[in-house]
């Protein structure tokens, strides 16, 4: 994919930033290869060190998320032969699903889950040490990874619980969840195939506690999940600020699990190191659960596009941030003459017009074919491709990025800072981590136009179901390109005086 220049209006203040770094740091040589080095958030667009637009087609796989804490299917075939074939497939990122009770130096895959005569290499090592090999193997192949943390505690199916929502529970407290950061984040810097994180898959309510809420900050603790995310990106972006952080959006009474992003425009999430954050989102048909209102309106499926852009596609649209579909996955009877069946493949058909349309990014769900919900790319064996389903990815498939290369950056000499890498071929930008001043976010309720929800009420707001509805505006304030600017150099100029 040739280089794409970011347009100068809409970025002043990175263009800015990098006009004053660049007197106090040497140029940094080019990625020779699409999706070289670590990679940035700006606008809607995920870049790469080069400034090149990366999109990634990648694929879900579970296991370290099981009780066998290991990935799946190990049991059946070689690592390099499964990693072999999602190359094969044109498959460029991996989604590496991981329980929080799994993420100990102590805990070794369970007995039978590893066939070590197929994999003789593995033989002996504990499941971090697992989870190192398929991130070598995947780096050796140009699959890039991110890691997501799936759910708090493992189980097998068909006995999958109806996970609570939460990224906490009575044996695994919030400290736990961050301290599993603080590892994993520590335990891979420097290594170029992890781009990113996903810090809690599909924070939702259920009966068993309050109600998981996205809000302002000090509203509805420990359950609002903005302010959890934000802990979570703190503990990773301290060890690892090279890192993107992928946070999912909220539930909903008409959407899916993770997938409600509008409260992000009344509060959005704003990370210490910039350009790093992309909200998530997870989508399906009606064979996951039939009879969800959205997939029986009236005008389906022609109706989908306006409620995508309404709940989630928005954040793009307006270059709030990227956003990348996480999960969305199918048995995809294709031939099928029932109604569920071909209200599915219309469902299919039209979340893959969304995404050629806004050129997203997604993880199709999943690799095996042990998922209740949706099967696998391969069939029960393990091995056979289900090709009717490769059919349907064809055409939103991405280009393969070549082997991960090259070092982390050493240490900026200067106060010893750490060298945060902007895109557009740029150089380092010194910014303290642990140290930098608290910023108000510009685009907030108590200071933005046109938002209705000032944080003094919101302290007060009682959750209800209107929360879960209200739609954003469907503008932003006309100003906040050119504050953006104005507040990001003054925010470099007093650090680098």
């Amino acid at each position: 994919m040739a280089a794409r220049t970011i347009p100068t209006a809409r970025h002043a203040s990175l263009t800015l930033l990098l006009l004053v770094a660049s007197s106090a740091l040497p140029l940094r040589a080019s990625a020779s290869q699409l999706g070289d080095g670590y990679w940035f958030a700006v606008g809607n667009q995920i870049l790469d060190e080069a400034g090149r637009v990366v999109k990634f087609s990648g694929v879900n796989w579970n296991g370290f998320d099981a009780a066998n804490c290991v990935a799946d299917g190990l049991w059946a075939r070689g690592l390099g032969e499964y990693l072999d074939q999602m190359a094969s497939l044109g498959f460029n990122l991996i989604r590496l699903n991981f329980a929080t009770s799994c993420i100990s130096p102590s805990i070794r895959p369970s007995d039978g889950s590893i066939d070590y005569s197929k994999n003789p290499d593995l033989e002996g090592l504990t499941t971090l040490e697992v989870m190192d090999a398929v991130i070598a193997g995947a780096k050796q192949r140009g699959i890039r990874v991110i890691l997501s943390n799936s759910r708090v505690s493992p189980a097998l199916p068909p006995d999958y619980p109806a996970d609570a929502g939460l990224w906490f529970d009575l044996g695994n407290p919030e400290r736990v969840w961050l301290d599993n950061w603080n590892l994993l984040a520590s335990r891979y810097y420097g290594e170029r195939t992890v781009v990113g994180v996903d810090l809690f898959n599909e924070p939702h309510r259920d009966p068993s506690h309050p109600d998981v809420t996205w809000e302002a900050d000090g509203v509805n603790e420990p359950y609002n999940w903005r302010t959890a995310a934000k802990r979570a990106a703190d503990v990773v972006q301290r060890v690892n600020p090279d890192l993107l952080i992928f946070v999912q959006g909220m539930d909903g009474d008409d959407c899916w699990w993770g997938s409600n992003l509008r409260p992000v425009y009344f509060y959005p999430l704003k990370l210490n190191v910039p350009y790093k954050l992309v909200y998530s989102i997870h989508d399906y048909g009606p064979m996951v659960k039939d009879g969800q209102p959205w997939l029986y309106d009236p005008a389906f499926p022609a109706n989908l596009e306006g409620y995508w852009d309404e709940l989630w596609g928005y954040v793009a649209d307006q270059e709030i941030a990227p956003v990348w579909i996480g999960e969305w996955g199918s048995v995809l009877p294709v031939g099928g003459t029932d109604e569920l069946s071909q209200r599915e493949m219309k469902w299919v058909n039209a979340l893959r017009h969304y995404i050629r349309k806004k050129s997203l990014s997604w993880t199709w769900f999943t690799w095996g074919p042990n998922s209740k919900d949706t099967g696998g790319v391969l069939t029960d064996d393990w091995d056979t491709v289900e090709q009717g389903k490769m059919e349907v990815l064809g055409p939103v498939m991405h280009p393969l990025f070549g082997p991960s290369v090259g070092e982390r950056p050493a240490v900026a000499p200067r106060h010893g800072l750490l060298i945060v890498y902007a895109p557009e071929n740029a150089p380092g930008i010194t910014m303290p981590v642990a140290e930098r001043p608290a910023v108000t976010p510009l685009h907030s309720p108590e200071n933005a136009t046109g938002i209705a929800a000032p944080v003094a009420q919101a302290k007060q707001r009682p959750v209800s179901d209107s929360y879960f509805k209200s739609s954003p505006p469907s503008v932003r304030a006309s100003w906040l390109p050119l504050a953006t600017a104005a507040s990001a150099c003054l925010l470099l100029l007093a650090i680098i005086a």
